[in-house]
């Protein structure tokens, strides 16, 4: 697999960060892009590592909304909830397919989004991991 996000090439790394002052109604967003480079099919799982909050409040990364979108032809929705309860999800190919061919790639954006009654998270820090897995089928 290798995979590239703005930060990183060739490599997943930050997929994006806030800058100090954000706000409720701000968002901020970075893309992923995978490719299977295996030489049998393969399927992709994203899911969420960890999700921690520092700082003042205690309630940051589940007040932040996490949207996944597949960018690659039709936009498609692949998650929207809490940022810290992102479940593991299977990725579909730019097809549609769940098994991936060698040299099958596949875009992803990610998006954070304050709510617009967040009051309590000021001064806080959500970090965030997320973890990509392949599987041979």
């Amino acid at each position: 697999m290798s995979c590239n996000d703005g930060n990183s090439p060739l490599a997943c790394g930050i997929v994006f960060t806030s800058l100090p002052g954000q706000k409720p109604g701000n968002s901020t967003s970075g893309t992923v892009q995978i490719t299977s480079n295996a030489s049998l099919q393969t399927t992709f799982n994203v899911s969420e590592v960890s999700a921690v909050t520092t700082g003042a409040g205690a309630t940051l990364c589940h007040d932040l909304t996490l949207t996944i979108v597949d960018s690659e032809g039709a936009p498609v929705t692949v998650y929207s909830g809490a940022l810290d309860a992102l479940p593991s999800l299977g990725v579909n190919t730019t097809g549609g397919s769940v098994n991936w061919n060698n040299t099958d790639t596949d875009t992803f954006n990610f998006t954070a989004s304050l709510g617009g009654s967040a009051s309590s998270d000021m001064g806080s820090t959500c970090t965030v991991a997320f973890l990509w897995s392949q599987t041979n089928t």
